[in-house]
């Protein structure tokens, strides 16, 4: 029997054969939970690799999770986040970024072809500075962007500079990020902290682990607060690579 592609969202898609076939490995046995399993800490190794850094890993359920968790991590409650208006932390998380930060606020900004600019952040911070506004605490960029731009080495380290200069975190949705590295054929360092990033929210369910998402930051000064974070959420995973039993997982 044909049956019919469906290219309208990659999650349409079922598991890799080399992931299902790990998964299918995993559940042999028995492991410690909770992330300290030998499977957790391999996958978390590798993206240590494939970042060329030290950087902390954590493994939740879903964009929504990765980005809410990792938003919530660098903000406090009167803190605002800029984004861009199409950005999907906006437009398509039914509002979950606020609510895991227990109320951080966010700002909207313009920008053609689905990107930020420089100047309308600061425009943004700069704007107002009376105690009635939410203070910007963090800037969420979108790779590749909402519209299918990708942000250009260039134009990562503007943005991160000028959110430096400004105090904000950046905080990066890599919904499609490894398209992103593929057509500005860069190594996966170069766009995120090469470029001053603090924290990363990818798409590790859109390329093989089908019921995992993860959320990486730079460095390890955050795992007390992030996993905490996680756990409260209901987005700890008792076992990575297993069965329903022990919950799906990376």
């Amino acid at each position: 029997m044909n049956r019919s592609r469906q290219f309208a969202s990659d999650n349409y898609s079922g598991v890799c054969p080399e992931a299902w076939a790990a998964m299918a490995e995993a559940n042999n046995g028995h492991e410690v939970s909770y992330g300290n399993d030998s499977w957790t800490q391999r996958a978390a190794d590798m993206i240590r690799e494939i970042f060329e850094t030290d950087c902390e890993v954590f493994f939740v359920f879903n964009g929504t999770s990765a980005n809410s968790l990792s938003l919530a991590a660098l903000c406090q409650p009167y803190h605002s986040i800029l984004c861009h208006e199409l950005a999907h932390i906006e437009t398509s998380e039914c509002g979950a970024p606020e609510f895991f930060s227990n109320g951080s606020k966010i700002l909207l900004l313009p920008g053609e072809n689905g990107k930020v600019a420089p100047a309308a952040v600061a425009h943004a911070v700069k704007r107002r500075n009376d105690i009635h506004y939410p203070k910007p605490g963090a800037l969420s960029l979108t790779q590749v962007t909402e519209v299918g731009t990708a942000y250009s080495v260039a134009e990562i380290k503007a943005l991160t500079e000028t959110a430096k200069s400004l105090g904000l975190r950046v905080q990066m949705d890599g919904a499609r990020f490894t398209n992103a590295v593929a057509s500005l054929g860069v190594a996966p360092a170069d766009i995120t902290w090469r470029a001053a990033w603090t924290c990363c929210a990818s798409a590790a369910r859109k390329t093989a682990l089908r019921w995992a998402r993860r959320w990486c930051f730079s460095t390890a000064n955050w795992r007390a607060i992030s996993i905490t974070a996680a756990s409260r959420a209901a987005s700890l995973r008792r076992k990575c690579g297993s069965s329903p039993r022990r919950g799906w997982g990376c």
